[in-house]
């Protein structure tokens, strides 16, 4: 997503958040069906490389409750 977003010049803030706009609603969703369907391997791998402290796994699920958050925002405002 970051190199679509990047691939030309933005000029202004209201660019930028056009932009992200544009890409994030070009993202396929079994693309994103596949990432969901990933995250129990990719969070486990996770506590597995860094031990079992609960501050890198709750960091990581904050990460994940974030996008599904912005993604459920920017649905209820009608730009699905």
């Amino acid at each position: 997503m970051q190199q679509r977003v990047y691939e030309s010049r933005i000029n202004n803030v209201d660019e930028l958040k056009q932009r992200l706009h544009d890409v994030w609603h070009g993202v396929q969703q079994h693309i994103i069906d596949l990432a969901v369907s990933q995250w129990r391997q990719r969070l486990t791998a996770c506590v597995r490389a860094h031990g079992r402290e609960g501050n890198i796994l709750n960091t990581c699920c904050e990460l994940v409750k974030h996008k599904l958050e912005l993604k459920a925002n920017t649905c209820e405002k009608n730009y699905c």
